[in-house]
C-alpha cells in the first residue's frame, strides 16, 4: 500500500531529515508543513514535499493575511489530484487540516468568506479577516466530499480525515489563474518595457534621482481574466528615519527601554535623574514647589515636577530603589512618572515585553551576563513586581539582551555572544549574536542558530580579558573576572544591546554598531523574514554609543537611544509610489482602458496583546472596476519624497486575478 498512501499538511511526526518523517513510516508521499512553527501561517515561504523544501515564490512571510498561493488551497488541490489518480484501486489518504486557527486569514474573494464574513463571531480572532471556521466547515465538507465521491465507487474511497478536515474543507475555492508576479532580477528584466529615471539593481527598481517612471510589457493570456488587485512591496532595508530630539522624560537616564501596551498607552523605563546642578557662576535654582495638576487621559491625582512635560503620579512620589523607574504617556509628549520598577542590584535593565496584561522587565545580573526578569502586574504602584530570578543562562557572557514575543506567544531573546572577541576593546559588543526561545519567557530557553554571525576567521587561539562585573556584582557565582574568548582575524565589526521588533512578519534587530578601524559608533540594524533565519545587514545612523530600543506608538516608530539624537519613522515604506493598471480587452496587445493613477502605501497598526508585533496592510491597488481582458500592463510613478537617504525601492509586484 506504500505506493498508494499519502499524507498531507502538518508534519506531526517529525521535521526535516529525521527518523520521524512521514515517508519513513509507510507513506509513499508527503506534502505540507515542516513542523508546528512552520504551520502557523497559510502563506509560508516554502512547503515540504518528501523532506525537501519547495519554494512558494509568491509568499514572502510578511503577513498572516496576504500572499499567494494560499498553502491550504494548494495542499487541498494536491490531495484531490492524488485521490483522482488513485480512484481505480484502494488507497489511503491522511489529511490533518490545520485551519481554522488564528492568526490565519482567508482570502477576501473566497466564496466561503463571502457567505460568512458578516455573521457574528466572538471566538477571539485578531482581526476581521480571520477565518470563521466552524460555520463554514460543515457546508464545505459536504460539498467537497460529494464532488469527489462522484468519480469513484463508495468502496473505493479510503479517505481518512481528522476533525481538522471535517471543520475546514470549505476553504476549497475555485482555482484561480496564476498571478503575475515580478520578484527577481530576471523577472524585472523580462517584464519591463521601459523606464525613465530608474535604476535596476539587486532584483529591485528605484528612482536614480528624484522621480522615475516604470512601464511593464503587456502580460497576456489566451483567455479573458478579471484582475483583482495589484500589491507592491518595497525593500525591507528601512532607511526612512528622521532625527528628533531625545524622546521621553528629560531626566530619564541610562539606556532607555520602551514598551507599548496599546493605543495611547506607552511606557518608558530608565533611571531617574535629578535636576542639573548650576554651572559655576550661575545662580542656584529656586526650590521647586509641586502643584496639583490634571492631564488628559489620566484620572489619577497628579503633581507638577521641575521637569518639562512631566508629572508625578502617587507611585512616582515613593522613594527610588536604585534601579529603573517607569513613565507613562498617552501621546509620546507628556509623561507621568509612576516610580521604581527595579532595585539597585537589578539596575541593568535591557528590555521589556507585555504578556497577558503583565510587564516582563528583563535585567542583567551581573551586568553583561545573565538575563533575569521581573513580572509586574501593576506598573502604577511605585513598587517592583515579582522578581522571578534567572530567565536565561547565558552560555557565552555578553547579554545586553532584547526580548520579543512571537504571535504564538513564545518568547525570543537575542543576546550578545562575546565568545569570539575581546569585548572590552570593542565597546562591549560582538560580531556574534545568540538566539534562544522559551514558551513562557520566564525559563526554559533553548538556544538556536545565531541570527547575526559576522565573525572573521578563527585562529584556534584562546585569550582572556577581564569581565567588568562578574566578581563585583555576584562573587558567589563568579569568583574571578577572567573571561576567555577565541581570537579571530582580521578585526571584526561588533554589534550589541539588541532591540527587536516585527512588522507584518518581517523581523528587525536594532543595536550598537561598532565598525572596524576605530570609526564612529552608531545605531545599526539587520532584518530577516523569519526570526529563525540569519539576518542581513541594512544600514546605520547617528553618532555615539546608542544602547537603542524601538517601539510603535502614535502610528509611527520611535527609536530611542542614549545619544543626543533619537529617531522617528513612519515605517519601512518610503513615499511616494503611484500606480495604475491597464487592460487589453480586444486581445490585440493594446491597452484599451486604464485605472486612474492612485498613490499606494503600506499601513501599520497594533496587534492587541502584543507590544512588538505590528500588523502591516500591504500597498494595494483595487482593480475590481477594470473589465476582464486578455492582457494587463502596470505603470508606476516613483518620487523620492523624503529628505533623508531613503527612497522607494520596489522589490516586488504581484497582480492577482479573480478567476
Amino acid at each position: 500500500m506504500r505506493e498508494r498512501s499519502s499524507c498531507a499538511n502538518n508534519g506531526v511526526l517529525a521535521a526535516g531529515d529525521t527518523s520521524g518523517v512521514p515517508e519513513k513510516h509507510g507513506f509513499g508521499e508527503f506534502l505540507g508543513y515542516d513542523d508546528r512553527v512552520h504551520a502557523h501561517t497559510v502563506y509560508p515561504q516554502y512547503r515540504i514535499r518528501n523532506s525537501e523544501g519547495v519554494r512558494l515564490q509568491g509568499n514572502r512571510g510578511a503577513t498572516y493575511y496576504d500572499g499567494d498561493p494560499h498553502a491550504q488551497l494548494e495542499i487541498f488541490k494536491e490531495a484531490r489530484k492524488f485521490i483522482r489518480r488513485s480512484k481505480d484501486e484502494p488507497f489511503f489518504c491522511y489529511l490533518p487540516w490545520m485551519p481554522p486557527h488564528g492568526l490565519w486569514g482567508i482570502d477576501e474573494d473566497d466564496p466561503s468568506w463571502q457567505l460568512f464574513k458578516d455573521k457574528p463571531w466572538t471566538a477571539g480572532q485578531r482581526t476581521d479577516r480571520d477565518a470563521r471556521g466552524p460555520d463554514i466547515a460543515t457546508q464545505a465538507t459536504r460539498e467537497s466530499l460529494l464532488q469527489d465521491q462522484r468519480i469513484m465507487k463508495p468502496t473505493q474511497l479510503h479517505l481518512i480525515a481528522t476533525v481538522h478536515l471535517i471543520t475546514t474543507l470549505l476553504l476549497i475555492a475555485p482555482c484561480r489563474a496564476d498571478d503575475w508576479i515580478i520578484d527577481t532580477a530576471d523577472d524585472w528584466a523580462r517584464n519591463i518595457r521601459a523606464h525613465e529615471g530608474a535604476t535596476m539593481a539587486d532584483g529591485a527598481i528605484s528612482p536614480a534621482a528624484k522621480t522615475a517612471t516604470v512601464t511593464t510589457k503587456v502580460h497576456s493570456s489566451e483567455r479573458q481574466r478579471s484582475a483583482r488587485s495589484l500589491v507592491v512591496t518595497q525593500s525591507a532595508i528601512w532607511q526612512n528615519w528622521i532625527p528628533s530630539e531625545n524622546l521621553g522624560p528629560s531626566n530619564l537616564a541610562d539606556a532607555p527601554v520602551l514598551l507599548t501596551v496599546g493605543p495611547d498607552n506607552y511606557w518608558m523605563f530608565g533611571r531617574y535623574g535629578g535636576r542639573r546642578r548650576p554651572r559655576k557662576g550661575q545662580k542656584p535654582q529656586p526650590r521647586f514647589e509641586p502643584q496639583s495638576a490634571t492631564l488628559a487621559g489620566f484620572e489619577i491625582p497628579l503633581q507638577t515636577t521641575p521637569f518639562p512635560n512631566q508629572f508625578n503620579a502617587p507611585g512616582g512620589l515613593k522613594n527610588g530603589k536604585g534601579g529603573y523607574h517607569a513613565w507613562q504617556s498617552r501621546d509620546m509628549k507628556n509623561w507621568v512618572h509612576h516610580g521604581p520598577v527595579t532595585e539597585g542590584f537589578s539596575k541593568w535593565v535591557t528590555s521589556a515585553e507585555w504578556v497577558d496584561g503583565k510587564a516582563y522587565i528583563y535585567y542583567d545580573f551581573p551586568n553583561d551576563q545573565d538575563p533575569h526578569v521581573y513580572v509586574d502586574d501593576d506598573l502604577f504602584d511605585g513598587e517592583p513586581g515579582k522578581n522571578m530570578g534567572l530567565a536565561v543562562a547565558d552560555p557565552s557572557h555578553g547579554s545586553d539582551a532584547g526580548f520579543i514575543r512571537d504571535l504564538d506567544g513564545n518568547m525570543h531573546v537575542i543576546i550578545e555572544d562575546w565568545s569570539p572577541i575581546s569585548a572590552d576593546k570593542r565597546s562591549w559588543d560582538s560580531p556574534l549574536a545568540g538566539h534562544a526561545l522559551s514558551p513562557n519567557g520566564l525559563n526554559g530557553f533553548i538556544f538556536k542558530k545565531p541570527p547575526v554571525d559576522n565573525r572573521t576567521k578563527p585562529t584556534g587561539k584562546i585569550a582572556t580579558y577581564k569581565h567588568p562585573h562578574w566578581a563585583k556584582e555576584d562573587p558567589k557565582r563568579f569568583p574571578s573576572n577572567i573571561a576567555e574568548y577565541e581570537v579571530h582575524e582580521p578585526e571584526q565589526e561588533a554589534y550589541g544591546d539588541w532591540a527587536p521588533i516585527c512588522i507584518g512578519g518581517q523581523y528587525y534587530l536594532f543595536g550598537d554598531y561598532d565598525p572596524t578601524g576605530g570609526h564612529q559608533m552608531a545605531v545599526g540594524w539587520f532584518t530577516s523574514s523569519s526570526i529563525d533565519d540569519e539576518f542581513t545587514w541594512c544600514d546605520h545612523i547617528g553618532k555615539g554609543h546608542p544602547d537603542p530600543d524601538i517601539a510603535f506608538a502614535e502610528g509611527q516608530f520611535y527609536l530611542a537611544t542614549q545619544m543626543k539624537t533619537d529617531y522617528v519613522s513612519p515605517g519601512p515604506w518610503v513615499e511616494t509610489v503611484e500606480a495604475r493598471v491597464g487592460v487589453d480587452t480586444g486581445n490585440d496587445g493594446k491597452i484599451d482602458q486604464w485605472t486612474d493613477w492612485a498613490e499606494i502605501k503600506e499601513r501599520y497598526e497594533y496587534i492587541k496583546g502584543f507590544s512588538k508585533q505590528i500588523a502591516r496592510t500591504p500597498a494595494e491597488l483595487n482593480l475590481s472596476t477594470l473589465p476582464a481582458g486578455y492582457g494587463f500592463r502596470i505603470e508606476l510613478r516613483l518620487t523620492d519624497s523624503t529628505e533623508n537617504k531613503s527612497k522607494p525601492i520596489i522589490q516586488r509586484m504581484a497582480l492577482s486575478f479573480a478567476e
